[in-house]
């Protein structure tokens, strides 16, 4: 599930702008303040185990390749089950309007491509004044999905636990942590 997961958050920046990021000339916001995962969120923990980091490490090498370089890949999850993530959020750095916007639409393309999961609807919800597009969709399982872009991050919150409601929430405290 995991690789499900990420591989869909992984493959989702590049079909929505890395050629943006790479080429539209647009300088990283805050780039003296890079983007760090939080230890914890809404008390899942931050899994860095060295088997897991080692999937992490992987799909991260990947956005680097793709020439990403500010950006957030961590996974979360229970004290008693630290292998099997609750939540996975993928957030990436730029300070472009036309780059986020490229991000954000590849998303949506990519998430319009994937089979909608039981009862999916693209729900909106507003935390501390930015929104986060939700959905659930079946990505080799049922997951629920959050975006967001504030202006100076475009990020996803994955979850093949929570409702999409209990994702806002989690993608939020997650976004406001790594700020």
């Amino acid at each position: 599930m995991l690789w499900v997961v990420i591989g869909f958050a992984v493959l989702v920046v590049p079909l929505g702008g890395i050629y943006a990021i790479t080429t539209v000339g647009g300088k990283v916001a805050r780039a003296g303040k890079p983007l760090q995962a939080p230890a914890d969120v809404a008390g899942l923990l931050r899994i860095d185990s060295p088997a897991f980091r080692g999937l992490l490490d992987q799909q991260e090498k990947q956005l680097r390749d793709k020439g990403v370089k500010n950006f957030v890949v961590a996974a979360y999850g229970t004290e008693t089950r630290p292998e099997f993530p609750e939540f996975v959020v993928v957030a990436v750095r730029e300070a472009n309007d036309r780059t986020r916007g490229e991000i954000v639409k590849g998303f949506d393309q990519a998430l319009g491509q994937a089979t909608p999961g039981s009862g999916a609807t693209d729900q909106t919800f507003e935390q501390g004044g930015v929104e986060y597009r939700c959905t659930g969709s079946q990505l080799g399982a049922n997951v629920s999905i959050c975006r967001w872009n504030d202006g100076d991050v475009v990020g996803f919150g994955f979850s093949p636990t929570s409702r999409p409601e209990r994702l806002s929430d989690l993608t939020a405290e997650a976004r406001n942590e790594m700020r």
